[in-house]
């Protein structure tokens, strides 16, 4: 399998693609989370060894991915609908308490 190394970003540059501080890139990479990563040989004083592949980073977002459920539509009780129906005058409504 051949790796493309197009398109590899710096900590700071996919800290600005995902909005997100290089800190928590750092702090990813600590506890073996977030997207994978590239640590080059060698380094420049003040400067990261780490790199990105964008490819890497859109699959980690992908299984970040949440599809929110699907909400069932339920027909409400007449009574409810008479009980709250505006007859031109305004009146307090129950307050109903969810657990």
């Amino acid at each position: 399998m051949a790796i493309i190394y197009d398109n590899l970003l710096t900590e700071d540059q996919l800290s600005k693609v995902l909005t997100i501080a290089p800190a928590t890139l750092r702090g990813w990479r600590s506890r073996g989370c977030g997207p994978a990563y590239f640590k080059l040989a060698g380094q420049s004083r003040g400067t990261s060894r780490v790199r990105y592949r964008m490819q890497d980073v859109e699959e980690w977002l992908e299984q970040c991915r949440v599809e929110p459920a699907k909400a069932e539509l339920v027909e409400p009780d007449e009574d409810v609908i008479e009980k709250y129906r505006f007859d031109g005058e305004l009146e307090e409504p129950d307050f109903i308490e969810v657990k």
